[in-house]
């Protein structure tokens, strides 16, 4: 009898551990904020304001667009500034106290500080290539890229830099001279996430202080391809990256991008931020990039002549 007892045990024991599992899953639905009825866009980055307002950064164009609350339709409010000046493709925008806009771009060593009418108003050189812009509080801008072994560097609304922090990914082995990157963050209030380019690595600083950092065991994102030529230059592929992370409640939200020569694949990671684990695999049938979470835990993302927006449903 007791024998039998311990059986029943047993079974109840095994069936109930992938239910407790499943349980750690969350439900997601998807919906779409803005898809393109005729005016093309790519989105790069997005600022989500206080008062509702979504404004987005047009890669394609070059301008910034500004979806209202309620509408379903952006407008152009800054598609001039860039028209005639030989800069990189747009790739992060974020807006300061007094209605600014700051705005970087690739492969530039730039910081532009656009007017709401939409010129602008300043534009101050930085001795790092950029790769993300956000404000920390009212008066000092985060910027993100290396420079001086740090990855985070603290500038005045002027564009005067008061401070560094953050110590810089662990280099590839052949590649001293490449200048590490790119790099995807997430800035909520004082706490930072930052992505490595180079494994599934997500540092954690709080407060301008590293707190932890979250490495993931995956075969999506492996190390980028390094060749060195006859003439001793290094060519870096990047088949397998993180694209973008954001943060809402106890979930980090990744979205990753797998290359070959024969296709592309997508992906979109949920991580339980504490356990630092992977609780959610979805795969996406098309390029979308994790950029905000607003307040409600609502997660936008970003891609061609598209935006979607997630939550989890408890």
């Amino acid at each position: 009898m007791i024998t039998y007892y311990w059986f029943i045990l047993l079974f109840l024991f095994f069936l109930l551990i992938p239910v407790r599992q499943l349980a750690q899953e969350p439900r997601i639905r998807f919906e779409v904020l803005i898809q393109n009825d005729g005016d093309e866009f790519l989105i790069s980055d997005i600022h989500l304001d206080l008062n509702g307002s979504i404004y987005l950064l047009d890669a394609l164009r070059r301008r910034i667009l500004e979806l209202r609350d309620g509408q379903t339709s952006p407008r152009p409010i800054a598609d001039k500034a860039f028209r005639e000046r030989r800069t990189g493709e747009l790739i992060a925008l974020t807006r300061g106290p007094l209605g600014r806009f700051y705005i970087i771009a690739r492969m530039g060593k730039e910081i532009f500080a656009v007017s709401q009418q939409g010129s602008i108003e300043q534009e101050r050189k930085v001795p790092f290539r950029p790769q993300g812009i956000a404000f920390q509080n009212r008066d000092e801008l985060l910027v993100l890229g290396e420079h001086d072994g740090k990855m985070f560097h603290v500038f005045d609304p002027d564009g005067q830099r008061k401070r560094s922090f953050g110590e810089m990914f662990e280099r590839l082995d052949r590649v001293k001279e490449y200048e590490i990157g790119p790099f995807e963050w997430y800035v909520e209030g004082d706490t930072i996430y930052v992505a490595s380019p180079f494994r599934y690595e997500i540092q954690k600083h709080v407060k301008e202080r590293f707190e932890k950092s979250i490495v993931v065991a995956d075969t999506i994102v492996r190390q980028p391809e390094v060749r060195t030529h006859r003439d001793g230059s290094v060519t870096i592929t990047m088949p397998h990256t993180i694209t973008g992370i954001a943060s809402a409640g106890s979930y980090l939200f990744v979205s990753l991008c797998s290359v070959s020569k024969v296709s592309s694949q997508y992906y979109l990671d949920v991580l339980d931020v504490h356990k630092g684990q992977i609780v959610s695999r979805i795969p996406l049938d098309q390029f979308l990039m994790v950029r905000k979470a607003d307040t409600s835990g609502k997660v936008f993302l970003v891609g061609n002549n598209i935006i979607q927006t997630l939550t989890i449903r408890e």
